[in-house]
């Protein structure tokens, strides 16, 4: 979304003041076009201008009309959740065990994207990718024991990465 704002100074000189915008929120700059008796034929395009705070500090022409587009501030990605699962708690030394992973929103609704990598401990073991909030590894190298078993979503650009808890098989 954009915020376009026109500002008309109807007075004989220029008018240097700040331009303050409320309830919303701006990206770094701002487009400004503008028309005035430097060039009567055309809306000119001027250089991008910094905004701060919120806010444009301006010299607007004397006679003239200046447009302003604002862009929205880059939101930040939601925060996401990872649990992970297997297929089997007590493995026997070659059984295939299928490792789960359901990566959802923290809060509200969505699908994340990606892929989970899942350790045995700080032991990568494998990726897998996310199809419908559900990420999955099979294997069947995991020896004879106890192992802790997470699983570790690298996040997209709508959700922040996020690491279940450990699951002891």
């Amino acid at each position: 979304g954009a915020l376009t704002v026109v500002a008309i100074n109807k007075t004989t000189s220029a008018i240097q003041t700040t331009l303050s915008l409320a309830n919303f929120s701006s990206a770094s700059t701002a487009a400004v076009y503008t028309y005035s008796n430097a060039n009567l034929n055309q809306m000119v395009a001027g250089s991008p201008v910094s905004v701060a705070q919120n806010a444009v500090n301006y010299n607007f022409p004397a006679y003239s009309i200046t447009i302003f587009v604002f862009t929205t501030a880059p939101s930040a990605p939601a925060a996401s959740k990872t649990a992970v699962s297997a297929s089997s708690i007590q493995p026997t030394q070659g059984q295939s065990v299928t490792l789960s992973a359901a990566v959802a929103p923290a809060s509200g609704s969505g699908t994340p994207t990606g892929s989970v990598i899942f350790y045995d401990g700080a032991t990568q073991l494998g990726t897998g990718s996310i199809s419908g909030g559900q990420a999955t590894y099979s294997t069947s190298s995991l020896a004879v024991g106890s192992h802790s078993i997470t699983a570790a979503y690298s996040g997209d650009s709508n959700y922040s990465a996020s690491t279940s808890a450990a699951l002891t098989i």
